[in-house]
């Protein structure tokens, strides 16, 4: 792949330059997340989130159980959106393909369609077959492993959602949860253990930036870059199946940047909601310790939970318009150049 990108920079061949870029960075993303995803770290994360569900899943309280019902419904139907579409932008691309060879399978000087620019140790148009499979069976992988990706990282951020969730409605039912305990607990006692649950939820948010802020760093780069490939392989001049395929990975990669963000933020506003609830249940009949308690923990859940991209910046809605930005001045690059 390296060796075919450099004979490209030569013939100076924007259609294909910007193709090679964009396989490039797709493969070098899929490598990150790999490397990522097979981490001790990001292990005993999930570990813990699977631990957490089954506790949550055999809780007493019923609006707790209807609070994670409600979330696993939102993670389902998001699954299925993900996998409907990129697995229908997958077919669309074999389709395509295999359709324009046997448009031109009449004529031998025609060059034959392929799925991804790649460098193979045979002629492609001789073994078209064999490269066709090649490529279809890496499309397929791609595919999959994108909505395996996606699935996880959705999953994850929303059960920190549920979490918070579930913390804000502890808070605001707090004597309800106080008279209907089997043992006796006062007060303290069960803010106390409010407070542990807090912590421990700001701990993990700390455990899973700390995972994956390389990757949302080399997410948001690479997929800046493929975004503006795509949108440059628009600009210059080809086939209608191209022009479809390049317009739908640039809507499909923006939509996953938007995903990212917009869960992100969703967890920023929760943790604030914290601060919220525990000001409306009613603290100012507590005891002055009480008092004391809750108003250090409502300063400290006004504090919100981010994530961040890399060392640099809270992962937040105006990085939609930085992704903007450097896609642009990419693609402004490139036309000057070709």
């Amino acid at each position: 792949m390296w060796i075919e990108f450099f004979n490209l920079l030569k013939m100076r061949d924007a259609k294909q330059v910007t193709e090679n870029i964009r396989t490039t960075a797709s493969c070098l993303l899929v490598a990150v997340k790999i490397c990522i995803f097979q981490t001790d770290r990001f292990s005993k994360l999930l570990n813990d989130v699977i631990k957490e569900e089954e506790l949550i899943s055999s809780s007493n309280d019923e609006d707790v159980r209807k609070i994670h019902l409600s979330f696993g419904e939102y993670v389902y139907q998001f699954t299925v959106v993900i996998i409907g579409l990129s697995n229908a932008t997958a077919v669309f691309l074999l389709g395509s393909t295999s359709i324009v060879a046997v448009i031109r399978k009449g004529d031998p000087s025609a060059e034959k369609p392929l799925i991804i620019s790649a460098d193979y140790p045979f002629d492609q148009n001789e073994r078209w077959g064999a490269s066709l499979f090649l490529e279809s069976v890496s499309a397929v992988l791609a595919a999959e492993y994108f909505n395996v990706c996606q699935v996880i990282y959705i999953s994850i951020m929303v059960f920190v959602k549920m979490q918070l969730r579930i913390l804000q409605h502890q808070i605001r039912n707090f004597d309800f949860y106080k008279q209907t305990d089997s043992t006796f607990i006062d007060d303290l006692q069960l803010m106390k253990g409010i407070i542990r649950s807090h912590q421990s939820i700001i701990r993990f948010v700390g455990e899973l930036n700390e995972a994956i802020k390389l990757m949302l760093l080399v997410e948001f780069l690479f997929s800046s870059v493929n975004i503006a490939t795509s949108t440059v392989q628009l600009t210059v001049e080809q086939n209608m199946n191209d022009a479809a395929f390049s317009f739908a990975s640039a809507i499909i990669l923006t939509g996953q940047l938007l995903i990212f963000v917009w869960h992100a933020d969703d967890i920023n506003a929760e943790s604030i909601n914290v601060s919220y609830a525990l000001y409306e249940f009613p603290w100012y009949e507590k005891s002055k310790e009480m008092q004391k308690i809750v108003h250090i923990m409502i300063l400290r859940s006004q504090r919100p939970l981010t994530l961040t991209i890399g060392p640099f910046k809270p992962l937040t809605n105006e990085v939609i318009t930085q992704v903007i930005n450097i896609a642009y001045s990419y693609i402004t690059l490139m036309q000057s150049s070709y």
